[in-house]
Formats: structure tokens, C-alpha cells, sequence
């Protein structure tokens, strides 16, 4: 029937399906060493299971524990964090920084009194062409905003907070682990061997993805694959994942986390020209795969109010052309009742195909160049826009500023904008 309410919740999976994000899971956490329940009198450090660390735990975990600290993770995310972290952040942002604020109360509630939450500025990028992956800023500020919620100075917990690269190898990490060196108290050398042993597990890590995703396009080259696309904190946390990965094997079809594919074999990367994100490279590389790969097809894991994906998804959904894929959009809100029936529709949709889509010419990226007879006009988002109009004219480029926006241009705005944007962006289309 249409309605699983009687059939979904007893259906067992068939059990020649791998559960992956479980599998990730299990190889993610394999990096840090069990710790005793009684760690009062221990070198220890506490780590939440948030954001960056749901890919790159391997890396710190291993740079701790060289060094001689027991690693305290923050336990599974739970109704219970989710709850606490709605309570305890201030503002509205989005879900995933919600959770993290529930992850810091857990660790403070374990009595963990040295907690590491560095800035990640930017990460290795997803393709050797292509030179570095930003982070989104909302996850680069955890660090700074947290202390809103907390009062890490009466609860006498020392917040470590360096500022990372991990996109950038030679001078500039090389510094980073200096200071991070100095913030523990630790010499340079030791930490630099601690370092590279990181490094090392990480690699391994990723490694073992992408020899396991290997094997699950060989092995599975005949049956559906749904393709989970997401950032690994809120797409494969199992807390944060409204089960979709239960909920796929139900279905009887494998569902494979986006960072599985060989994304580092794409041969032709001119579509992903200008795309700064690290996980916007990510899924547009993925999609290039899918598009040309018949028996994939994916799913869209993302959040409410995350403004890069706003624009990513553009990109996504044009890159694959006719193929189609499913969105699924979580908060703290959100209910697992209607996904199994949504997934079962776009199941049903793509076994009723006739035959798989052809290759759809992605877009086109058409380089401007600059031009004496070319005027730039600046949108007119503050007062600032004026002084930068006067700029580009001292530099010898005509510039104007346009009028500023009204009711003609929001509603312009919204005629080309999906309405997941910012109200800045709809306003300045229009």
C-alpha cells in the first residue's frame, strides 16, 4: 500500500544490503581509544560530535591521544541534545549550530573541563585541480558564539580555540600548529610528530571510503543506488538523520554517502570555476558522477536557513539535467513520518522510467572581461555602496550605484530566485 504506517516499521531490510552511514560511523569513531567511566585524574581533552569532526575526528583524535590525552567525545546525538541546544542558543541559526550548542552542554554535563572546538577556516579541496574548500562561516563562528550560552570562566572549562587551515599545507599550518602547541603547553616538535601521525589516520580514513564505495558501485552496478548527499554532520549523524539510512535499506536499495565517490576522478572540472565552498565542490563533482552514471541517483540532505546551499542547489539540480533527485530539508521540527512515503514516491518514479536519462549539457561559465566601455553597478545594500562606486572610479573603471530596491524590484526578485535565498540576494536580482 501507499501508507507504510502498518507495513514500513516491521518490514526488515534485506540482508545483502550494507547499511554505509552506519559503516562510516563505526570506521569514524574506530580512531579514538575507549576511555574509564572515572577520567578526573587523566590528561584529558573533549571533543563534540559536531560539525568538521564528522569527517575529520580521525585527525584530532589521533593529535590527542599522541600526545597523551584521553579523548572524551560528547555522546550520540540524541532528542535530548537537540533539545538542550535550542534552549541554550540565543539566536536563530541554523540546525546543525543548534545541535552543537546541545554537544558543548553534554560535555560540560560529563564534567569535561578542557574542551577543543577550533575555527576551521577552510579544508582540502575536493578535486587536485581545484585549490582550497571554504567553510561555511556560520560553522567557522561556533567557537566565538558559543560562549553565549555558556559561562566557560565560572565553570572553570578552558575552551581551546585555534584557528586552522587544513586547506593549506607548508608556512601557514606549519604556524597554526605552533600556536596550537603553545595553547597546550606542548613543544612544537613533539606536536608536529603528533600532527602527522593525524594525518596519516586521516588519510587512512578517507581512504577506506573510498575503496568501500569502490567496491558498492562494482558490486551494486545493476540495482538503484540513492546517492546521500550531504555534509557529513547532518546527513550521516544517525541522531540528526531522521534514519534515512534505515529507511533507504528498507526500501531494499543501498543508500551511499556522497564522500564514497571517486569525486577525485572527474576529468573535466571547468563547471565548478568560481564555486569556493568545499562542500559545494563536493556535491557538484558528485552530481557530474551521477549524471553520467545510469543505475544513481541522489538525495538531497540539507537544513532550513542554510544560506550556501541556497545557492548550491542551483548549480546541482542544472548539472543534473533531466535526472531527478529528492530534497529533504531538516530542523528540530521535523518529523520522520511523510520521509519513508517520499522516498517510496521517488522510488516508485524512477523504477517507472522507461529508460535512464540521456546526458544533459551542463552550464556554461562565460568569463567577463574588463572593458573601458563597461560601467559596473553596484547594488545599492548600504550606504558603503557609494564609497565603493567612488573606488572603482579612482581606479579608472566607470561605476554607478543602482536606486535603491522598492516593491517593483522585490517582486522582479522573486520571479528568478527559488525563495531559499536571502532577502538581500532576491532583492538585488530584481
Amino acid at each position: 500500500g501507499r501508507c507504510e504506517k502498518y507495513e514500513l516499521d516491521h518490514r526488515k531490510a534485506p540482508s545483502h544490503i550494507p547499511n554505509l552511514t552506519i559503516e562510516r560511523e563505526e570506521k569514524l569513531l574506530s580512531y579514538v581509544k575507549p576511555v574509564e567511566e572515572d577520567f578526573s585524574k587523566s590528561k584529558v581533552i573533549g571533543i563534540p560530535r559536531i560539525l568538521q569532526f564528522y569527517e575529520w575526528l580521525p585527525l584530532f583524535a589521533t593529535f590527542f591521544q599522541e600526545l597523551g590525552y584521553k579523548v572524551i567525545l560528547s555522546p550520540p546525538t540524541s532528542k535530548e541534545i537537540i533539545k538542550r541546544g535550542c534552549e541554550l542558543t540565543p539566536a536563530e541559526p541554523c540546525f546543525p549550530i543548534k545541535i552543537a550548542i546541545g554537544h558543548l552542554n553534554a560535555l560540560l554535563d560529563l564534567g569535561v573541563k578542557n574542551i577543543f572546538l577550533p575555527q576551521i577556516t577552510d579544508l582540502p579541496p575536493e578535486h587536485p585541480k581545484l585549490e582550497v574548500g571554504k567553510v561555511c562561516p556560520y560553522v567557522q563562528s561556533v567557537p566565538w558564539i558559543s560562549p553565549a550560552s555558556f559561562k566557560f570562566s565560572e565553570l572553570k572549562v578552558h575552551l581551546i580555540t585555534p584557528v586552522l587551515h587544513l586547506g593549506r599545507k607548508g608556512v601557514v599550518l606549519n604556524e597554526e600548529i605552533k600556536n596550537l602547541a603553545n595553547l597546550l603547553g606542548e613543544s612544537v616538535e613533539t606536536a608536529k610528530k603528533a600532527w602527522k601521525l593525524g594525518e596519516e589516520a586521516q588519510r587512512d580514513f578517507h581512504n577506506w571510503l573510498k575503496q568501500r564505495g569502490k567496491e558498492i558501485l562494482e558490486n551494486f552496478k545493476n540495482q538503484i543506488i540513492l546517492v546521500i548527499i550531504g555534509r557529513p554532520y547532518n546527513a550521516f549523524d544517525p541522531g540528526a538523520n531522521l534514519g534515512i539510512h534505515y529507511k533507504i535499506r528498507k526500501l531494499g536499495l543501498v543508500g551511499l554517502p556522497v564522500d564514497m565517490l571517486p569525486l577525485e576522478e572527474v576529468k573535466n572540472v571547468s563547471f565548478l570555476e568560481g564555486m569556493y565552498w568545499e562542500y559545494g565542490q563536493r556535491f557538484l563533482l558528485a552530481a557530474h558522477i551521477i549524471k553520467e552514471t545510469p543505475n544513481l541517483f541522489p538525495i538531497y540532505f540539507t537544513n532550513f536557513s542554510c544560506g550556501p546551499d541556497s545557492f548550491i542547489e542551483h548549480f546541482f539540480e542544472d548539472l543534473l539535467g533531466e535526472k531527478p533527485f529528492i530534497e529533504i530539508e531538516v530542523d528540530e521540527h521535523s518529523a520522520e513520518a511523510g520521509v519513508v512515503t517520499r522516498l517510496e514516491a521517488f522510488v516508485d518514479s524512477i523504477k517507472n522510467k522507461v529508460k535512464y536519462f540521456e546526458i544533459y549539457k551542463p552550464f556554461e561559465i562565460i568569463r567577463a572581461h574588463p572593458s573601458d566601455h563597461r560601467t559596473v553597478y553596484i547594488p545599492y545594500m548600504c550606504d558603503h555602496a557609494v564609497a565603493f562606486a567612488a573606488a572603482f572610479r579612482a581606479c579608472g573603471v566607470n561605476a554607478q550605484v543602482l536606486p535603491e530596491p522598492d516593491e517593483e524590484s522585490l517582486e522582479l526578485g522573486r520571479k528568478f530566485t527559488s525563495g531559499k535565498e536571502c532577502y538581500p540576494t532576491i532583492l538585488t536580482t530584481g
